[in-house]
Order: C-alpha cells, then structure tokens, then sequence
C-alpha cells in the first residue's frame, strides 16, 4: 500500500512518541489502538511504543489520583454533577477496587472517574499502584493485540486498499466498534456490581 502521510510518522517519531506519552494521561483507547497498529506497520517502534504508553498512563493515573480531592467538594455546580455520575464508583470501589479499575479501563468515561474517587476513598497511594499496574497491563496487553490483529487482518486486503492511510482509518472504525461494545457490557457489569452491592447493604 502506498502512503500520503503516515511516511512522515517514521521522520518525527519522538513527536509520536510524545503524543502517545501525554495522549495516556486522558482516555486514550483509540491513541493506544493507533500506536501499536502503527506499530506493526513499521512506522512506529513496537518496544519503545509499549514502554512510553504504559509509563504515560501510570504517571497519568497518578496525576488522576491526586486531583480526585478536589473534584470532591460542593463549591462548583460542576463537581457536585461530578459527585452524581460517580455515586457507583463510590458504592464499589471499597469493596473490589483491584476488580473495579481493571472493569473500569475497558469503560469509556468510567476510568477516570474510578480513579478521581480512589483517594477520597481511603485507598492510599501504594495500595492504589499495587492494584491499577496490574491492570493497565492487562489493558494496554488487550489494546496491543487487537492493534496487531486488526494490522494483521488488513494485509488480506491490501490489493483492494491503495493508500495505508484507508486501512488505518478502516481499523479505527472497526476498533471503535470493538471497543463500544466491550464499553457497554463493562458498564452492565458496573451496574450489576453496584446493583448486588445495594442489595446487600438492605439486607444487613
């Protein structure tokens, strides 16, 4: 397959690497999906795209962390609707935290405000490391395969695909898919969790 852009994204990779690096501190599926399907095209280098992603979203997560007091207070309109959408994280993240942020990456605008409710939760720094590590591996381990999977899965088609950057876009589109329904059954799972949590709090 030919390329109009995406040849200039080996010439400035420490400019890619960037993105990726301060990309992780927000959402990030879809950036960690183009990174390692990058990746495996070449453009990108697989060793240093994994390890620059994965130290972004860890020093993101901490940033993430220690914000989470301040989004606690009823001084803003907008912290109190804050404290609303998070009333579920609140519910269960005492109960199984380490379960909850590995459900939660897999959510789209769950995540964050898992993580924003760690702290005010009692769940000190170390404690909370030792749990969300583990998981981002798993996630950036899940994102990594279906990059590679998708790359992989295009090569079929190259003959009917005469620019790379169809096929990337092809891909996004198909991960996008992938990942709302994964989103929406995390978010049932977050609903069935807080739902048995409710429960059992009426019956002791």
């Amino acid at each position: 397959m030919e390329s109009l852009l995406l040849q200039y994204i080996e010439s400035w990779r420490v400019l890619g690497y960037l993105v990726i690096f301060f990309g992780m501190f927000f959402e990030g599926e879809v950036l960690l999906f183009a990174a390692f399907y990058l990746a495996r095209q070449g453009y990108l280098d697989i060793g240093d795209t994994y390890i620059i992603a994965t130290c972004g979203a860890i020093i993101g997560d901490i940033l993430w962390y220690y914000i989470g007091p301040f989004a606690n207070t009823d001084r803003f309109w907008l912290t109190r609707y804050f404290r609303r959408v998070a009333a579920p994280a609140d519910r269960i993240i005492a109960r199984e935290p380490f379960i909850v942020l590995v459900i939660s990456k897999f959510t789209y605008g769950f995540h964050r405000i898992t993580i924003l409710r760690a702290r005010p939760a009692g769940i000190p720094l170390h404690s909370f490391l030792k749990m969300d590590i583990p998981a981002l591996f798993i996630w950036t381990a899940t994102i990594a395969v279906l990059g590679y999977a998708l790359a992989e899965s295009l090569v079929f088609f190259k003959e009917y695909i005469k620019f790379a950057e169809v096929g990337f876009l092809i891909a996004i589109l198909v991960f996008a898919g992938i990942a709302h329904l994964i989103s929406k059954q995390s978010k049932e799972m977050i609903r069935h969790m807080d739902e048995t949590g409710k429960n059992m709090g009426r019956d002791s």
